[in-house]
């Protein structure tokens, strides 16, 4: 018998539930179109497709977009090549609406930089194949992801950007029955999450960004998948032991065919 966790999704919040395969190829759509048909006199020109902010859930993936044109310059020679772009991703204010410049990634032709903090957490799936496209995909969202982006991009003396808002919801929170602190199996956690306004049990990669943002909590729990897991930030007796540093402890595979441990 066990405590749960639970994700808790904002209700004001509509979650954008587009495949991210169909909201690329769109964007991809947009760019072509955009390049046969616009010529306003700019080298670069941004085609700018949001103006409210993005919302996704907890650890849910998103793409951000950013899709440009570059025009010849009248300093250019008829057969004088474009020097490729430069595109920069930074963030620039956090959910609360303080002013931060946090470099996220620089690409160049077939250079892409990664910024600290986001290695292995984002990519440009449309760069490979169209310069033009610099859509920026967040694969698992977290809360401090939350905040406004900007795309810039720069060629030659000539630059150009964009802002995109991005909104992260849901939290991932530990529940136990008050009468007992082990008191759940598996259908009565998911019948809890119900009775709490909880969207669903949390899943483990949801359980595993909160306990990568700070979750420190000494007590198994359910998720979704009916595994159990405890997530410890500092070790201590009777707590995933006593030696210095974080754990992601997992007590077993799937457990909701128990009648309780």
């Amino acid at each position: 018998f066990l405590t749960v966790f639970l994700i808790y999704l904002f209700p004001c919040c509509n979650l954008i539930k587009i495949s991210l395969s169909i909201r690329i190829s769109s964007l991809g759509a947009l760019s072509a179109t955009l390049g046969e048909g616009e010529d306003n006199g700019n080298v670069i020109t941004i085609h700018k497709v949001h103006h409210q902010p993005l919302r996704v859930g907890l650890a849910e993936p998103v793409a951000l977009p950013c899709l440009f044109v570059l025009q010849p310059s009248t300093a250019l020679g008829p057969n004088e090549p474009l020097d490729p772009p430069r595109v920069k991703w930074s963030k620039v204010r956090s959910a609360a609406g303080l002013p931060e410049d946090i470099s996220v990634l620089v690409a160049r032709d077939n250079v892409v930089k990664i910024g600290k903090g986001y290695e292995g957490r984002i990519a440009l799936p449309g760069y490979p194949h169209r310069r033009d496209n610099a859509t920026l995909l967040l694969l698992a969202a977290r809360a401090s992801d939350a905040g406004l982006y900007r795309c810039e991009v720069v060629a030659g003396i000539h630059d150009e950007q964009d802002l995109v808002p991005l909104e992260v919801t849901g939290v991932v929170f530990h529940y136990r029955a008050a009468s007992n602190r082990y008191a759940l199996t598996f259908p009565e956690a998911q019948k809890a999450c119900e009775e709490n306004s909880a969207v669903v049990l949390a899943t483990t990669g949801q359980l595993h960004l909160a306990w990568r943002e700070g979750l420190d909590q000494c007590d198994p729990g359910w998720l979704a998948d009916g595994s159990v897991r405890y997530p410890i930030q500092n070790p201590r007796k009777k707590c995933g032991g006593e030696e210095p540093g974080g754990d992601w402890d997992f007590l077993g595979g799937n457990q909701k065919d128990r009648s309780g441990s």
